[in-house]
């Protein structure tokens, strides 16, 4: 079977796309971009943005790992929505999802209707080789039509289709993978509740498929 990564899918997906992928700390902007809108039914964060102490990283060149394989820790802190204006999209441009068959009245194609866009903060938990452990933050922002499965994924982790699973889009966890520091917009300490979390989801995971590799320092299929 083809255990294509879905934490991986969306890369190729939006690899056509300028303004799909990751962005910096603010919002991302648009010519024809209406103003964001919260999607507070997505926050899942106990904290606050604004609120949580950041940390630096305290082990030289090192990657981060997820400290465990599934991503039950993992955090939105902001969830934002964004329509676009009409009049001030091009219909060739990869927002619009239904380009005008035929000129206005200026002798010009145009968009009918448009996408949406999102941009999300998310957060999950990791560890350096020197034996710190952080969240790490970062920020996934895409258009409607691109979504899929790996999307909002949690950096470091994986999933992949179950084999002879007795239901369609059944998954099962797969390993984990390191990530550079530099994927991450920042860096903090653990939120209340992350350390039990993190001991317990350990425990868990390796009652799957899944072994923990001491020296590598990954989750790796048995």
């Amino acid at each position: 079977m083809n255990r294509t990564l879905i934490s991986m899918v969306f890369l190729i997906t939006f690899s056509a796309f300028a303004f799909d992928g990751e962005t910096g700390s603010d919002n991302p902007t648009h010519p024809a971009l209406n103003p964001w809108s919260p999607v507070p039914d997505y926050v899942s964060s106990p904290v606050e943005l604004n609120q949580i102490k950041r940390k630096v990283l305290n082990c030289a060149e090192s990657p981060l790992y997820p400290t465990h394989a599934d991503q039950t820790l993992k955090y939105y802190h902001l969830f934002d929505a964004a329509g676009f204006n009409l009049s001030r999209l091009k219909f060739d441009d990869p927002a619009c999802l239904l380009p005008s068959r035929y000129k206005n009245s200026a002798g010009q194609y145009y968009c009918q209707r448009a996408d949406i866009y999102y941009t999300a903060i998310i957060s999950d938990t990791y560890r350096d080789r020197c034996g710190n452990v952080y969240r790490g933050f970062w920020r996934i922002s895409f258009l409607k039509q691109n979504e899929n499965m790996g999307t909002l994924f949690a950096k470091g982790r994986t999933m992949y289709p179950k084999p002879g699973a007795e239901f369609p889009g059944d998954v099962q966890l797969g390993g984990t993978y390191p990530v550079e520091v530099s994927e991450f917009l920042f860096l903090s300490e653990l939120l209340a509740g992350d350390a039990d979390g993190i001991n317990k989801s350990f425990i868990d995971n390796q009652k799957t498929l899944l072994k923990f590799n001491p020296q590598t320092l990954l989750f790796e299929e048995r």
